[in-house]
C-alpha cells in the first residue's frame, strides 16, 4: 500500500510514521492547532522516492 506525507520510515523495524489525513485527503491539526497529527503503521517497508514534476530549483 503507498503511503504519502511521509515523516520518516524504517525498513529495518518495519516502521513508517506518517501524517494522518482527514476525511478530504488533507493534512489535520490538533487542538491546539500546532502540530500535524501523525499515525504510526508497521509491516514490510520498502521505501520508494519518486521524482516530482512541478518541483523548481531555487538559486
Amino acid at each position: 500500500m503507498r503511503i504519502d506525507g511521509v515523516f520518516t520510515a524504517d525498513t529495518d523495524t518495519g516502521y513508517v510514521l506518517a501524517m494522518d489525513p482527514g476525511p478530504d485527503g488533507r493534512a489535520q491539526l490538533n487542538l491546539a492547532r500546532d502540530e500535524v497529527l501523525r499515525r504510526e503503521l508497521h509491516g514490510v517497508v520498502t521505501i520508494v522516492i519518486e521524482p516530482v514534476a512541478d518541483r523548481k530549483c531555487l538559486g
